[in-house]
């Protein structure tokens, strides 16, 4: 969809392009090329809320949709919350990991490589948290067979809400 948030994401010279390209070790941002990362346009932009109690995410790893892998970004909007978000930082040369645990501040990002480090939200106790979930790929990756299942969800759910409010 066209609309000003989808176009700022996917700027190439914008910050959240730069430091996604920067992450994953691509220095000539700006410049399309074939290391470069882009906004999906196969995966729409979530915006989450939390703000019931008990409103989180389980421990999960990001299913890998693209090939190469996709980056997945969370950006913090607002967050008065009491949540924290935690991922297993597995220890270089052994099986162990350990758990690493932060409160997002507003206009933070956390970037995920998919079928990476396990995460987590805790459950909300107090507050509301307000996010911006979307995902960038390598330009030109391809979907992995049978990744339009996950990607075909979003289309589902809102159907789902639209039929509910008549």
């Amino acid at each position: 969809p066209d609309c000003k948030i989808v176009r700022i994401l996917s700027n190439p010279n914008g910050s959240v392009a730069r430091l996604v390209n920067e992450v994953e070790g691509n220095t000539s941002s700006g410049s399309t090329g074939s290391n470069e990362m882009v906004l999906s346009k196969h995966v729409p932009v979530e915006v989450r809320i939390y703000e019931k109690s008990g409103a989180g995410m389980e421990w999960h790893s990001d299913d890998i949709l693209f090939d190469p892998a996709q980056v997945e970004v969370v950006l913090t909007v607002e967050n008065s919350s009491d949540c924290v978000t935690m991922w297993e930082d597995v220890i270089k040369g052994s099986d162990t990991a350990k758990r690493v645990e932060v409160e997002t501040c507003e206009n933070s990002a956390i970037l995920i490589k998919a079928g990476g480090a396990r995460h987590r939200v805790a459950p909300l106790r107090n507050g509301r948290r307000v996010i911006l979930k979307f995902v960038f790929i390598k330009d030109g990756a391809t979907f992995i067979v049978g990744a339009e299942k996950h990607i075909n969800q979003f289309a589902a759910s809102r159907t789902k809400k639209r039929g509910k409010k008549k």
